[in-house]
C-alpha cells in the first residue's frame, strides 16, 4: 500500500515540486529559531561594548537570527540599532552545530566614532570584561581575541 502511495505521489513532477519546496520551508524555519549572532564592537582604544540586562548582567550585543533574511544584514541592522552608524561586520567564527543548542555566528566591527543609541549600552575595556559576562559570551570574546 505504501508503495503504491509512494509511486503515485512522486510520479506527478508538480507534487514532487510542492514536496520539496515545502521540505526547504520546514529546513530554513528550523534553522531560523536555532541560529544567533553576537556582535563584539571594538573602539580603536580597545574597549569593548557590553549591554546591561534588567538583571544588571554584562552581555555582548546579540540576537536570534530571522532564516529569510541575511546575516550580514541582520548584523548591519543590530550595529545601526546599537550604534546609530553604518559598520562593516567580520564573520569571526561560526560555532554549534544545527541542533536544538543551535548556531551563533560570531562577528566583529571595529567602531572608530562610537555614538551609543541605548541607556544601557557601555564601553569596558577587554581586561575587565572576562570576569563579568556569562560563560558563554567569555568564550566568545575569548575567541574573537585569538583572532
Amino acid at each position: 500500500m505504501a508503495g503504491k502511495w509512494r509511486r503515485w505521489f512522486f510520479a506527478s513532477r508538480r507534487r514532487r515540486r510542492i514536496a520539496i519546496k515545502a521540505w526547504r520551508i520546514v529546513l530554513r524555519l528550523q534553522r531560523a529559531t536555532l541560529a544567533r549572532v553576537v556582535l563584539i564592537a571594538r573602539r580603536s582604544d580597545g574597549a569593548v561594548l557590553v549591554l546591561s540586562t534588567d538583571s544588571n548582567e554584562l552581555m555582548l550585543p546579540a540576537k536570534n537570527l530571522n532564516g529569510w533574511e541575511v546575516v550580514t544584514t541582520q548584523v548591519e541592522d543590530l550595529l545601526r540599532q546599537t550604534l546609530g552608524q553604518h559598520q562593516t561586520p567580520r564573520l569571526i567564527a561560526i560555532q554549534g552545530t544545527p541542533s536544538p543548542a543551535g548556531v551563533t555566528f560570531l562577528f566583529s566591527a571595529e567602531i572608530s566614532a562610537p555614538v551609543l543609541n541605548r541607556a544601557e549600552s557601555k564601553w569596558l575595556h577587554a581586561s575587565i570584561i572576562p570576569p563579568l559576562l556569562s560563560p558563554s559570551d567569555r568564550e566568545l570574546l575569548l575567541l574573537e581575541d585569538d583572532r
